[in-house]
């Protein structure tokens, strides 16, 4: 029987082996992955130009985007963000592995106008088109509803022709630590002293090409997934507990996660939201297609005479009671698993436990994943 499931997003995996095994994309993809990705065939959920809906823009929240569509809303940007911290320090912990921008990095905000996608988080959008990502997750805004999308694209309005429309920046330093050349940036509207030197010039443009090779074997991984969505058995899903468990692809998302049906130790979950670096090619090679599985059994809304607290301490993201008392769960998901995992289906608004995002439910009326009515009844029952 289905059970009530988790978001297993390998965000927040203990154990060193396995957060190591998710810095790169599975070595055991078919030749065929690359050119998969390239196929148009498969309206996968993230597909550019996105589909526009009635009130002139694409779908809120959310979503990938090629990050060479996003364009910049100011003529200029500094080297350093409000809080005094250099882009550089940005640029290496991308490059590193060491910050996952969906991740650790609240994500950039864009609308659509005019056709494309303009930010207002000019600084990341620099850097993310610098380090050559290939495909960012956005939050996608409504322009009307934030008046910062305006008055900073009339900023960039003067200069915006000399700039691609938009898709490169000028760069203005006011740190004294030395900066890289970048294709983003426009030099005749920038204002920088010291660049590096060539050997340092030459260690770092070595480094934008290893990843973004990276980077483009991971943008096909995801593509890839997303054209076995309902082949049962190939492939395999990290839990929060470092666990490689049995899964199969429901549906693909368009901020690049996937709901999945994970088999674990004999019973079934549904499992919302999972990265595609958290999974894996498994089982023995292609099956037939699983059971079709409605919208209304992943997703449900928290009734009025329901509570927004667990009668168990059950998590639905580790799969397993974390306590004698309903009122650990709250502190031990603040503690063990970062907001994101705790998603809105209707609004995509994200919460800090999942108590807040029943609680939401139920207010507002939204959908929320399956995967969080666990807990909510006896667990026998699940």
């Amino acid at each position: 029987k289905i059970g009530r499931a988790p978001h297993c997003s390998l965000l927040a995996a203990p154990h060193r082996s396995a957060m190591e095994s998710r810095q790169q994309p599975p070595h055991g993809v078919a030749a065929g992955v690359e050119e998969a990705a390239s196929q148009e065939s498969v309206m996968v959920p993230w597909r550019f130009p996105p589909e526009i809906g009635p009130e002139g823009c694409p779908p809120l929240g959310r979503r990938l985007v090629p990050v060479d569509e996003v364009r910049f809303t100011q003529r200029h940007v500094h080297d350093s963000f409000s809080t005094g911290r250099s882009i550089m320090e940005l640029v290496e912990g991308v490059l590193s592995g060491a910050v996952q921008h969906h991740r650790d990095v609240p994500l950039v905000r864009v609308a659509w106008h005019d056709g494309a996608f303009w930010s207002i988080d000019n600084r990341r959008t620099f850097v993310y088109k610098h380090c050559r990502l290939g495909r960012i997750c956005v939050e996608v805004c409504d322009w009307r509803q934030c008046h910062e999308f305006e008055m900073k694209w009339k900023n960039g309005l003067p200069t915006r022709a000399s700039m691609e429309g938009g898709k490169r920046v000028g760069l203005r330093q006011r740190q004294e630590r030395p900066l890289p050349r970048s294709h983003v940036m426009e030099e005749a509207h920038s204002a920088v002293q010291t660049y590096l030197d060539e050997d340092a010039q030459a260690e770092h443009d070595r480094l934008l090409e290893e990843f973004a090779v990276a980077r483009s074997r991971a943008i096909a991984w995801e593509d890839s997934l997303a054209e076995r969505v309902g082949v049962r058995g190939e492939f395999e899903a990290l839990l929060p507990t470092g666990e490689w468990m049995p899964a199969t692809l429901l549906r693909a998302n368009p901020d690049g996660t996937f709901d999945v049906r994970v088999n674990r130790r004999g019973e079934s979950f549904v499992a919302p939201l999972v990265a595609a670096a958290d999974l894996r090619p498994g089982g023995s090679g292609p099956l037939e297609a699983a059971p079709a599985m409605a919208e209304e059994e992943r997703v449900f809304v928290v009734p009025p005479g329901m509570r927004s607290n667990p009668a168990v301490a059950w998590c639905a993201l580790c799969l397993e009671v974390v306590g004698a008392e309903a009122r650990a769960l709250p502190a031990h998901e603040k503690e063990k698993h970062t907001p994101d995992r705790f998603g809105c289906a209707t609004c995509h608004a994200r919460f800090s436990c999942s108590s807040d995002l029943r609680r939401h439910s139920r207010t507002q009326g939204h959908l929320i994943s399956i995967a969080f009515y666990g807990g909510m009844e006896s667990r026998t029952k699940l």
